[in-house]
């Protein structure tokens, strides 16, 4: 009863407010947008059992929880794009930004970035190319040195940067560190800042595009993402294999149980990937019992980004107690895990609720500012992988969002002393 629900109620509610947030906000991409593809159709998705590993139905409180976020995530912020309205399209370009100062900051943030992740690389596994050994680069893609892991962690945001001083400058030398950035993180064949950094361009380019957007270079636009996504499955794919050491096919590994898998088993490994994660949110609920964990999971970028409360030995910050996940090759459980663990099914609205009102406060302040603007992406690419884990309440979020706001500010103080020498 509870999958009819979502996907008869619920589905044409989330719908409607995303066509109401499109309408009043006059914007394709905004934040109830972003987190209905990012969340709710996975959550969709999940309904259709597509995976033997599926329970029949979910707990009663897993769908209560689901309809309360529904309200903290789609009906809140529709709201408040009503009462806004339009963002308008007049976003404001310091001339300090215009100067060759933006550039080199831009740059020297991009260069120091990937430095940091071939350095990692290097240090953990004794090679610039993990890849080269996929067993070491599986245990890897997700852990770097201390310190270091600050820098190599940027990569979407370094990607955002740099866009920005191409759009500004249009010099190859920009292009080309883009590309790099992008790719880094296949070296210890992890994807995840792959795709946010993906998640970001669209989002600046839509706001800041380098060309006009016509029907035949948005249908090559859609052959090229569908492309990358396929290639990333496939890498996924060869992860679980380790490049056919083991004879493992992720469909397999999820139990699919449909008929299609789509090209290069697209279908499983993004089933697996975002709607089985909801399963797993499930199971947590399930032997969640009645612990807390008084905000420090919810408020992670604080607690371990500011505070550093993880290196305490007497922390279990970031501890989300027991669940079982359905398998191996899905073992996260959403972002809505770290909100229930602390505040229980009614609390967990509050941070819920938070983040979202700071991602729509960021999406009026980008029509203003291009800082704004890849303020906007980044936490928006986090909304965008909900269905996955909670990158919105993560250190690896708010540090981007930090050195975003610090290469502007440090860009602006040398764009005017340049600008004032000249005059």
């Amino acid at each position: 009863m509870g999958d009819v629900i979502v996907q008869l109620i619920m589905l044409p509610l989330a719908i409607m407010c995303v066509v109401i947030s499109i309408r009043f906000s006059e914007r394709w991409i905004n934040p109830v947008s972003i987190v209905f593809v990012g969340f709710f159709l996975p959550l969709v998705a999940a309904t259709f059992r597509l995976s033997d590993l599926q329970a029949r139905s979910w707990l009663p409180d897993t769908y209560l929880a689901l309809l309360l976020i529904f309200g903290s995530w789609l009906f809140l912020p529709t709201l408040i794009i009503v009462a806004k309205g339009k963002v308008g399209n007049c976003l404001e370009v310091s001339d300090k930004l215009r100067t060759g100062h933006f550039a080199y900051v831009s740059r020297v943030f991009a260069l120091i970035v990937v430095a940091a992740y071939f350095i990692s690389n290097y240090i953990q596994a004794g090679t610039l190319l993990p890849i080269l050994f996929p067993e070491i680069a599986y245990r890897l893609h997700t852990d770097f040195p201390p310190v270091l892991r600050l820098f190599a962690r940027c990569i979407p945001a370094a990607v955002g940067i740099s866009y920005v001083a191409f759009a500004f400058h249009r010099k190859k030398i920009d292009l080309l560190i883009i590309v790099i950035a992008v790719i880094t993180p296949i070296t210890r064949l992890s994807r995840i800042d792959v795709m946010l950094s993906a998640v970001v361009l669209v989002i600046v380019f839509s706001a800041l595009p380098l060309f006009k957007m016509n029907a035949k270079r948005l249908m090559l636009l859609l052959a090229t993402v569908s492309v990358v996504a396929i290639g990333v499955v496939e890498l996924g794919n060869q992860r679980t294999n380790r490049f056919g050491l083991y004879k493992v096919e992720y469909g397999q590994a999820i139990k699919w149980n449909a008929d299609i898998a789509g090209p290069a088993g697209v279908f499983p490994v993004l089933y697996g990937y975002f709607p089985l994660s909801f399963e797993n949110f499930d199971s947590f609920i399930a032997h969640a019992g009645e612990r807390r964990g008084d905000g420090l999971s919810s408020f992670d970028w604080f607690f371990t980004g500011i505070v550093k409360l993880n290196r305490l030995a007497t922390s279990d910050n970031g501890s989300y107690g027991s669940f079982i996940p359905v398998s191996s090759a899905a073992n996260v459980p959403t972002a809505l895990l770290p909100f229930f663990n602390d505040f229980g099914l009614l609390g967990m609205v509050f941070p819920a609720a938070l983040y979202m009102v700071v991602l729509v406060w960021f999406f009026y302040k980008s029509a203003r500012d291009v800082v704004w603007l890849l303020l906007f992406g980044v936490f928006s690419a986090a909304f965008s992988l909900a269905s996955f884990q909670a990158l919105v309440a993560a250190p690896i979020i708010f540090h981007q969002l930090l050195f975003i706001s610090v290469v502007f500010l440090i860009a602006r103080y040398f764009g005017g002393r340049g600008l004032s020498n000249s005059s």
